[in-house]
């Protein structure tokens, strides 16, 4: 009985830690609308408070999305100085405008030090869309000041909303998406080793 009770119990760890690997690790990112190298965002920043509402403007061609990625850092950060260490940020996906309707709103992201960031914001549900509508990404932040890059990279389906208006000349370094859990390959040769070692030692029991 103790055996077997050692046995199911092994067994129950090898599940959890290979599902537990595939869920950390085996996502895959299917982006749908962006705008282009983040290497090239460096020629524009603005301070997400000073210049509140601010976001980006996007249209999808996917009906739903659970992922943003931004470019953001600290602003007014000089080297040598103590880096900014208290800020949250988060974002609302809403309808038509920077002040329509929020449809969703991601998790919360800290950042505890200093280094310019693609920021990833993960939503708990897939957020409903309707491919060819007009969507914004609201950025906020609270605590230091936080600056988010972008440029002039003409991208055709939205503009930059700075202070509440619409900016032509202007694009939020950006992609949307969604994140899609997929099993990988050592997960399953976890489990196919635990479903052979249990048949293995049940039969020696048996024996």
């Amino acid at each position: 009985m103790k055996v077997r009770l050692t046995i199911a119990i092994l067994i129950g760890l090898v599940l959890f830690i290979g599902i537990t690997i595939s869920i950390s690790h085996a996502d895959t990112l299917i982006i749908d609308q962006s705008t282009t190298d983040p290497a090239d965002a460096f020629i524009s920043f603005f301070s997400i408070q000073s210049n509140s509402p601010i976001g980006q403007e996007f249209t999808p061609t996917y009906s739903s999305l659970n992922y943003v990625q931004l470019l953001t850092g600290p602003g007014g950060f000089t080297v040598g100085e103590d880096p900014p260490s208290d800020v949250e940020l988060y974002v609302n996906i809403r309808q038509d405008s920077i002040t329509g309707n929020i449809l969703g709103t991601s998790e919360i992201v800290s950042f505890p030090e200093n280094p310019i960031y693609n920021t990833d914001f993960n939503f708990s549900y897939a957020v409903s869309l309707v491919p060819g509508n007009l969507y914004v990404i609201d950025v906020h932040a609270s605590g230091d000041n936080w600056i988010v890059f972008g440029g002039d990279y003409n991208y055709s389906s939205g503009r930059a909303i700075i202070a509440g208006n619409p900016d032509q000349g202007q694009d939020f370094w950006f992609r949307e998406g969604i994140v899609v859990p997929e099993p990988i390959s050592s997960t399953l040769f976890l489990i196919g080793g635990a479903t052979l070692g249990f048949r293995r030692m049940r039969q020696k029991i048996t024996n």
